[in-house]
């Protein structure tokens, strides 16, 4: 959003001086690495607090080693949320949104945060261990993966090669 809005033809792109860093990949990534820290760093906290009020704490295994049952109980669960927000704010402000390797690369990152979610959330409503089977992962992934493949490959703007990072100049 932000690259949309500081390079021609956007609306800042003229008024304000000094906007060309914005072109620039390495730029872009290293305030979308601060904004998702940052991001995830302030929604945490909170987080943390409402799922140890609701008692959302993840289930332990009994099979496990006596350290897991020592150390983690209390342990609150669905902390990969508050990652994927982070990331996703991120990449929602310092990306290209009109590339669609971006908008693939999104849709992975949450449809498999997604299964993540629910495989949580199911531990904690049945009050076990289990979770969603491993096979239904792999299937839902699959899906995912092979869902975005199919649209990178009929997608005329994802070329099939790959391309090998350089340097023009040092």
């Amino acid at each position: 959003m932000i690259y949309h809005l500081f390079i021609e033809p956007g609306p800042l792109a003229d008024i304000l001086p000094g906007t060309n860093v914005f072109k620039y990949l390495s730029f872009r990534t290293a305030w979308g690495l601060i904004t998702a820290l940052v991001t995830a760093y302030l929604v945490f906290p909170p987080f943390i607090h409402w799922m140890r009020q609701q008692k959302m704490n993840q289930i332990i295994r009994s099979d496990g080693p006596e350290s897991h049952l020592l150390n983690k109980i209390g342990t609150p669960t669905l902390g990969g949320v508050c990652i994927l927000f982070g990331v996703s704010v991120a990449t929602l402000l310092w990306a290209r949104l009109d590339t669609p390797a971006t908008w693939m690369a999104l849709i992975v990152m949450l449809g498999y945060g997604a299964i993540g979610f629910y495989d949580d959330w199911r531990k904690v409503m049945y009050q076990s261990a289990d979770g969603l089977a491993g096979r239904w992962k792999l299937v839902l992934q699959t899906l995912i993966g092979g869902g975005v493949v199919a649209w990178a490959y009929g997608s005329s703007t994802i070329d099939a090669t790959l391309p090998v990072p350089r340097f023009t100049t040092v």
